[in-house]
């Protein structure tokens, strides 16, 4: 018997969406191992830092989604989309509020953040999405970069278009699931996914890099020091090149956000403002 992959048309097959997920799936491995060695604000004493492995576990999430699409249950993978809204938003929540409790305790290095280590230990459920939004917009620390991200209507329109195929409410939704059906649609659902996943790792990507820039760091700096060299001069600010090629890919056609990352972001990112 022939594999599902096989039978799909060659405009299904070698779809762009193929191709970025494989991109932010790389990401993710590069990002998680990148964060390794750093700290977690807000837990002294833990190790290793605790965004390696939600990074990591964002990684596999991506992972789940290409092989849903791969085999064309496009039902299931709306439904993993969905989970990986919720897992930015977490991330992004996780990272504000250490950041925030760090601003107001001037001992934030001995200082131990209850609700996330509360959350890492055992259980905390997160705010609400509404309370999650609300809550980044009055960050003293992070509402300056959140105003580029449209979540009043833009993501909340993502979020509503998860949610319809998660729990199915319609029977066209339904039947996409099926791989073995002819749907003439399937390509324009991949259209749509391929929208809502880069819309929701371009606002991840612009978060990670705003919120934890050392995470995005060259390894020359580092290199240099473990081998007993001096560092060239200034490569503690040289960005890595797989982030600056996702940052070509996903930010820089968005003048503006591109703008506000180069001038806030002490890392040296190529862009060329014209």
């Amino acid at each position: 018997m022939r594999r599902i992959e096989e039978l799909l048309p060659k405009e299904y097959q070698e779809h762009i969406v193929f191709k970025n997920l494989d991109s932010i799936e790389e990401f993710y491995d590069f990002l998680s191992y990148n964060s390794f060695a750093f700290l977690p604000e807000g837990l002294p004493g833990t190790f290793p830092n605790i965004d390696t492995y939600i990074l990591s576990s964002i990684k596999g999430t991506v992972d789940s989604i290409r092989l849903l699409m791969k085999s064309a249950h496009l039902n299931d993978a709306f439904a993993i989309v969905r989970k990986y809204f919720d897992e930015i938003l977490l991330d992004v929540y996780m990272t504000v509020y250490r950041q925030e409790q760090k601003r107001k305790n001037p001992d934030f290095m001995t200082y131990t953040n209850e609700r996330v280590k509360n959350w890492k230990e055992n259980s905390f459920d997160i705010p609400k999405y509404d309370s999650t939004i609300k809550y980044f917009r009055r960050s003293e620390s992070y509402k300056s970069l959140f105003v580029f991200f449209d979540f009043e209507k833009r993501y909340r329109k993502i979020r509503e278009l998860l949610d319809d195929n998660m729990h199915m409410n319609s029977y066209q939704l339904m039947i996409i699931n099926d791989n073995e059906i002819h749907n003439q649609y399937r390509t324009r659902y991949l259209n749509i996914l391929n929208t809502c996943i880069c819309d929701l790792f371009r606002y991840h990507f612009a978060s990670c890099i705003f919120l934890n820039p050392q995470y995005f760091m060259a390894s020359d700096y580092v290199d240099c020091l473990d081998l007993g060299q001096t560092p060239p001069e200034g490569s503690e600010n040289w960005i890595a090149p797989l982030a600056q090629n996702m940052f070509d890919k996903m930010i820089k056609p968005h003048k503006d956000l591109a703008v506000f990352l180069t001038e806030n972001v002490y890392l040296e990112i190529e862009f060329e403002n014209h």
